[in-house]
């Protein structure tokens, strides 16, 4: 609900901006917002379907999908309707209905008792031996616990996973940076800007699609979480480096629009299902998701400044293209290597 409100007041400082900085306060409270709305439904899911969460977690997320097709070609309407500032507004105004679907979720009925009996004797304890306990104590204790509340100790239990932050840090600045080239990628190769913005929706095409089947074929066991990552990013480059021979041939940029949309999208979903094939624990496997997406969002933040600079740098779109097919190359080579590497060294 708190992320509704944030989302809310991002998107308005954002209508009402005049400066860089103004909008980049904008953006950031925009982006806590999203934060404190996605991460605790995702968790509140694990609860709810912890033999089945690929299935469910896939359904749930099908809507960022249909939000990738349509808010596209919405906000080109709203802005040549009502201009940028009252466009923006009007988001503002969509968005804030997150608040409202936070207010309907709960976790399990037993998990939701455990909290209330728990908050219960917080409040009615009043235990006159907890009095000699010192401030500074109190201190150092909650210093002591720092590193498992922000999920630090996972890097003790299991390092072999910051290999996979790595990954998912590189999976942002590739999301990023394809959604910053896009479009003006297509206009560059000749094609109208209507048309142009139109890849988004096919993009979200491929990655509603991948959304819903990826979850029962998890469950299913036809494909693993960690299998589905190499394939999708193996896809995702191929995509990327046949960008360059593709000209202004409009059809093949769509096609390619799918394949990059469903390799792309797909990568803040199945972040769980990885950490838990990979961490198993579920205890760990919740400390390795909620460690992997300050990760992914740093790589988002840090794509948005790559993109920029490099094409500032070098001035070509294609050029551009090919380098984010070189970074989805070397992911499916360090996931593999990584696997390997922990099967012979058991």
């Amino acid at each position: 609900m708190a992320g509704g409100v944030c989302n809310l007041a991002g998107l308005l400082v954002c209508a009402s901006s005049t400066s860089i900085g103004l909008l980049s306060v904008g953006m950031t409270l925009l982006a806590i917002g999203f934060t404190m709305s996605y991460t605790p439904l995702v968790i509140t899911v694990v609860t709810y379907f912890p033999t089945r969460f690929a299935l469910a977690n896939g359904v749930i997320s099908t809507g960022a999908a249909v939000g990738m097709m349509v808010i596209p070609p919405l906000v080109e309407l709203l802005i040549k309707t009502y201009g940028w500032p009252n466009a923006m507004a009007v988001l503002a105004a969509v968005n804030f209905n997150v608040t409202a679907c936070g207010a309907l979720v709960r976790p399990p009925l037993g998990t939701h008792e455990r909290l209330i009996n728990a908050a219960d004797e917080a409040d009615t304890s009043t235990d006159p031996n907890l009095s000699h306990i010192s401030l500074l104590r109190s201190v150092v204790t909650f210093l002591k616990d720092i590193p498992e509340k922000l999920s630090l100790d996972i890097f003790i239990l299991a390092p072999a996973y910051s290999i996979f932050l790595l990954i998912w840090f590189l999976n942002g600045v590739i999301f990023s940076a394809w959604l910053i080239y896009l479009i003006p990628h297509a206009i560059s190769k000749g094609i109208d800007a209507h048309l142009a913005s139109f890849l988004a929706t096919a993009g979200g095409v491929g990655n509603l699609v991948v959304r819903v089947v990826h979850g029962p074929a998890i469950d299913r066991g036809l494909i693993t979480a960690l299998k589905l990552l190499i394939l999708l990013s193996v896809l995702n480059a191929v995509a990327f480096f046949v960008d360059m021979v593709s000209y202004d041939h409009y059809h093949v940029l769509v096609i390619l629009a799918i394949v990059n949309g469903a390799a792309v999208g797909i990568i803040g979903v199945i972040v769980m299902p990885v950490a838990q094939e990979i961490l198993i624990e579920p205890d760990l496997s919740v400390k390795g998701y909620l460690l992997s997406l300050p990760f992914l969002a740093l790589g988002e933040v840090c794509g948005g400044v790559f993109a920029g600079a490099f094409y500032e740098m070098i001035g070509n779109y294609n050029l551009a293209f090919v380098s984010l097919g070189g970074l989805s190359t070397v992911i499916a080579i360090a996931i593999i290597a990584e696997r390997t590497y922990a099967v012979w060294s058991k």
